[in-house]
C-alpha cells in the first residue's frame, strides 16, 4: 500500500485547506487515511479501524487534533466565519463529550479540548482521561494545573480537576461575577513538567481570546493594551518537551514568519535553569509576556526551507564534565558542517547544568529566504534513547548525546521543509484559525545538504551505540 500525505490528498482536492482534508478523513472514520492504495481514489477510500501507531508522527498528531477540533463541529471553514456565525445564534451549543482514549489518550486530547472550549464557549466533559495508559491514568498533576490556569483566564466552572481524575468537565464562561474583572498584568504560575508546554498551552486562549470574545459572545478578561506577564515556575529543561533554548531560537522566529512577532509574544531572556526528566525533578522559571491579538491571523504558507545560514548549538552540561564534553563537541562538529566550503555561521554555547548528571543539547538552523528555523535536541539520561551502561562516562555519553543531535538537525534539514517535526504539531493549531488556506509541509520536499559531511560518524554509521 502507498503511504499518502496530506500533500498528495491536496493534489486531489487542491481547493481544501489542510484542516477540510482532515475533516474529510474524520467524516469517513478513516484512521489508516494514509495508507490508500492509490493518490486518485480519495472518494473511494475504504472504512478501516485498523491500529494507526504505524503512520508518521506528525501525521498521527494530525488525526488527534483533527477528532477534537471536528468535534467541536468546526466544518465550516475559515474559524473565523465560524466564529461570525456562532455569534449570531440566540442560544449557546449543546455541551460536548469527548472519548479521553481516542488515538494515544494523553494530555495533548485535554489541552487543545479546553483551548478550544474556551474560544468557542462551548462546555466539554472528557471522560475515560488517560485509561488507556500505564499505570493509575487519569489527570496528571501538569494537567490539573493547565486547566485550572485557564479556567481562570476564561472565568470556566470545572468539575473534576483532580489528579487521577478520569473525567472532567470545563465549562468557560460561566461566572459572570469573575468575567466581569480584568486579569491582573502579572500571573505566576508553579506547575510539575515542562514550563514550555504548559507556555504552548495557555498561547491559543491568550493569543486569540480576545477576538473570540467579539465573535462568540463572551466577556474577555485579557487586557488587550497591556498584555499579561506570565511566570512559569517549571522545568525548563525537559525530557521529550522543547527546552528554553528551543522556544527561543526556533519556536518564538517560527510564529514569528506567521504574523504572531514579539508585539504580541516575547520570553524575557533571564530564566532559571530547570530539569524534569527520568531522574531529576525540580523547577526553574521562565516568563514570557503575552498580549492578544487585535485582528484575525492571516493565512500563511510555509513551505520550503532556504538555503543554510547559520548554525547554533547550545550545550548544558555538569561542571564536572564541561572541558572534555566541550573538546569532544568541538571535535565532532569540526568535522561534520563544512564552514570553510559553505557559506554559513557557526556557534557554540555550553552552559554548566545545575545537576551532576544531566547533559542538554540543542542543534538549531536558520535558514536564508525562504526563511526557516528547525532544530533538534536531546537529553541525557533517557532510557529509551540512550544505553544506561554509558551514564558516568563522560566521554561516551558526549559523543552519542553530539552524534544524536547531529544526525537529528541533518534529518530536518534534509526534509526540506519551513518548520522542524516538533514545530508542525505546535503550528497545527494556528493553520486552523489562520483567515484562509494555510500549509507548513509540501511534498517531495526531500534536499540535499552541502554544509554537512556525510562521512561523519554521525551522519555514516547511524544507527550507532
Amino acid at each position: 500500500m502507498k503511504m499518502v500525505g496530506i500533500g498528495n490528498l491536496r493534489r486531489v482536492h487542491p481547493t481544501l485547506t489542510e484542516p477540510r482534508l482532515l475533516f474529510l478523513i474524520m467524516d469517513r472514520s478513516i484512521w489508516a487515511c494514509f495508507t490508500l492504495q492509490t493518490t486518485s481514489a480519495v472518494e473511494k477510500m475504504p472504512t478501516c479501524s485498523a491500529p494507526y501507531s504505524h503512520l508518521p508522527r506528525r501525521y498521527r498528531f494530525l488525526i488527534l487534533f483533527s477528532i477534537v477540533i471536528a468535534s467541536f463541529h468546526v466544518l465550516s471553514w475559515d474559524f473565523w466565519t465560524l466564529f461570525n456565525a456562532m455569534s449570531n445564534r440566540q442560544n449557546r451549543l449543546p455541551p460536548l463529550t469527548l472519548d479521553g482514549t481516542t488515538y494515544e489518550g494523553g494530555g495533548g486530547l485535554i489541552r487543545y479540548a479546553i483551548a478550544y472550549s474556551s474560544l468557542l464557549n462551548r462546555p466539554v466533559t472528557i471522560h475515560s482521561i488517560r485509561a488507556n495508559r500505564p499505570g493509575i491514568g487519569g489527570l496528571r498533576p501538569e494537567h490539573t494545573v493547565a486547566i485550572a490556569t485557564l479556567a481562570e483566564l476564561a472565568s470556566a466552572e470545572v468539575t473534576g480537576n483532580l489528579p487521577a481524575s478520569r473525567q472532567m468537565t470545563f465549562n468557560p464562561h460561566a461566572d459572570s461575577a469573575v468575567s466581569a474583572k480584568h486579569l491582573p498584568l502579572e500571573m505566576d504560575i508553579t506547575v510539575e513538567g515542562s514550563a514550555s508546554i504548559f507556555l504552548i498551552a495557555m498561547l491559543p486562549y491568550l493569543l486569540f481570546g480576545h477576538i473570540a470574545a467579539h465573535s462568540n459572545g463572551f466577556a474577555s478578561r485579557l487586557n488587550n493594551n497591556d498584555g499579561l506577564r506570565l511566570t512559569i515556575r517549571a522545568g525548563t529543561l525537559c525530557v521529550k518537551a522543547p527546552s528554553f533554548p528551543y522556544l527561543q531560537q526556533v519556536l518564538l522566529p517560527t510564529l514569528g514568519l506567521i504574523g504572531i512577532g514579539s508585539e504580541n509574544l516575547k520570553l524575557e531572556p533571564e530564566q532559571e535553569q530547570g530539569w524534569h526528566t527520568e531522574n531529576k525533578k525540580y523547577p526553574g522559571k521562565m516568563v514570557a509576556w503575552i498580549k492578544p491579538l487585535s485582528k484575525p491571523l492571516p493565512a500563511f504558507i510555509l513551505e520550503r526551507r532556504g538555503k543554510l545560514q547559520s548554525i547554533r548549538v547550545t550545550a548544558h552540561v555538569p561542571r564536572h564534565a564541561m572541558k572534555r564534553f566541550e573538546e569532544i563537541l568541538h571535535s565532532e562538529v569540526a568535522d561534520t558542517f563544512k564552514t570553510r566550503t559553505e557559506k554559513f555561521s557557526l556557534a557554540v554555547e555550553v552552559f554548566a547544568s545545575d545537576p551532576e548528571d544531566q547533559f542538554h543539547l540543542l542543534i538549531s538552523a536558520a535558514t536564508e529566504a525562504p526563511k526557516a528555523y528547525l532544530g533538534y535536541e536531546q537529553v541525557f539520561p533517557q532510557s529509551d534513547v540512550f544505553p544506561r551502561e554509558i551514564e558516568g562516562d563522560v566521554d561516551k555519553i558526549a559523543v552519542l548525546l553530539v552524534r544524536s543531535c547531529i544526525h537529528g538537525i541533518w534529518a530536518e534539514l534534509r526534509r526540506g521543509n519551513a518548520v522542524d517535526e516538533h514545530a508542525e504539531d505546535i503550528l497545527v493549531f494556528y493553520q486552523s484559525v489562520a483567515s484562509g488556506f494555510s500549509s507548513i509541509i509540501a511534498p517531495d520536499n526531500e534536499v540535499s545538504v552541502p554544509e554537512i559531511n556525510l562521512e561523519t560518524s554521525a551522519i555514516s554509521e547511524w544507527p550507532f551505540q
